[in-house]
């Protein structure tokens, strides 16, 4: 399984989801259960420059090798410092589609969310 290895900015958010069924009895109160595990929704932003590499074009190619959301690969939850607190999560895009603002063809803006499957 291919791993997502690029340096993104030190703020990041992460969401907490879960899934609950609800269902409405005739005397109107309601029945509620969990449908499937929590999971986490990582939200990273990145800046880059192509004056020194190119990982904004790797990171598009890897979406694009991925086939957006549909193929899940490995990445390591990193705090503020690039030290890793989880090692290899199974995650997958997000997102159909990735936006890269550009700016005189070298500066990239961008953000992705990797959603955690469990």
């Amino acid at each position: 399984m291919e791993k997502f290895d690029y340096k993104y900015k030190k703020a990041w958010v992460v969401d907490i989801n879960t899934n609950t069924l609800i269902t409405k009895m005739e005397g109107g109160r309601e029945q509620r259960r969990p449908k499937g595990l929590p999971f986490r929704v990582f939200k990273l932003e990145f800046d880059k420059t192509s004056n020194y590499n190119n990982d904004a074009e790797e990171i598009a190619n890897f979406f694009y090798a991925r086939k957006g959301e549909y193929e899940p690969f490995l990445w390591d939850y990193k705090d503020s410092e690039g030290n890793i607190i989880e090692s290899d999560i199974k995650v997958r895009f997000n997102q159909s589609k990735l936006s890269d603002e550009v700016y005189d063809n070298k500066a990239h803006s961008f953000s992705i969310e990797l959603k955690e499957l469990v």
